[in-house]
C-alpha cells in the first residue's frame, strides 16, 4: 500500500512539528500546543485512480482534536474522540489507530492532499502516516443493439461505449449463444454474430 509519511520532505508543514516517537516508526507530526492549528500539504503523485484513503493517528483521551482531510476538492471531517481500550494521556502503541477517512474517492494524479488539524486540551494531534490503496473498480458497460434482415453477418463494437475507472483494457467473453446464429468474439474485440435465414436482433448486455 502506498504509504505518506508526514515526516517526509514531500509535505510542507505550517505550525505541525515533526517529534521522535519510537511507537510510531521513530517519528510523527503534532501541533506543539493545546487548542492550536495547522496544516500538512502534499501533491498526490500516485497513478489516477480510485483508494481507500487511511489516516493513522494517536487518538488519546485527554482531548478531542479534530482534523480535516481535502482531497482535491472534497473534505472528510473527523474527529478524534473513539480511543481504543487501553490508550490513555499519552501517544503509545495503544494511543495511535487507524482512521478510515473514505472507502473509495477517484483521485487524478496531481490533486492536492491538504491535513487541516486542530488540537484540544492536552491532545496535541499525532500523525503518523496516510495511507491510499488502489481499488479495481467495476468497468462500465453499456448495452448494445444491432440488427440485420437476412443472412449477412454483423459486426458490433461492443466495447465502444465502455469505460473503465484504472484504464484496464476491457476483453469480451460471450456468455451463451442465441437461438438463431451464432457469435464469435474477433481479435480487435468486436463481435461478429451469423444468423441463420431469418430476420434478427442481436443485443449485447453486459453481465452484472
Amino acid at each position: 500500500m502506498p504509504r505518506f509519511e508526514f515526516e517526509d520532505p514531500r509535505f510542507t508543514l505550517t505550525n505541525f512539528i515533526v517529534i521522535d516517537n519510537i511507537f510510531a516508526d521513530n517519528t510523527v507530526i503534532n501541533l506543539p500546543d493545546p487548542d492550536s492549528t495547522g496544516t500538512a500539504t502534499t501533491t498526490f503523485d500516485l497513478p489516477s485512480g480510485t483508494y481507500e484513503v487511511i489516516l493513522n493517528a494517536s487518538d488519546e483521551t485527554d482531548g478531542n482534536s479534530t482534523v480535516d482531510v481535502t482531497i482535491g476538492n472534497e473534505t472528510f471531517s473527523l474527529t478524534l474522540n473513539n480511543p481504543n481500550a487501553n490508550a490513555g494521556i499519552l501517544p503509545t502503541a495503544d494511543a495511535f489507530r487507524d482512521i478510515t477517512v473514505t472507502n473509495s474517492i477517484f483521485i487524478p494524479e496531481g490533486a492536492q492532499i491538504t491535513i487541516n488539524g486542530q488540537s484540544n486540551a492536552q491532545e496535541f494531534l499525532r500523525l503518523d502516516y496516510i495511507d491510499f490503496n488502489l481499488i479495481n473498480e467495476v468497468p462500465v458497460a453499456v448495452d448494445d443493439t444491432v440488427s440485420t434482415g437476412g443472412n449477412p453477418d454483423v459486426t458490433i463494437d461492443v466495447l465502444a461505449n465502455d469505460s473503465d475507472t484504472e484504464g484496464d483494457a476491457l476483453t469480451v467473453t460471450i456468455d451463451q449463444q442465441g437461438g438463431n446464429g451464432t457469435a464469435v468474439v474477433n481479435q480487435d474485440g468486436t463481435i461478429t454474430y451469423t444468423p441463420v435465414n431469418v430476420s434478427v436482433a442481436l443485443i449485447a448486455s453486459p453481465i452484472k
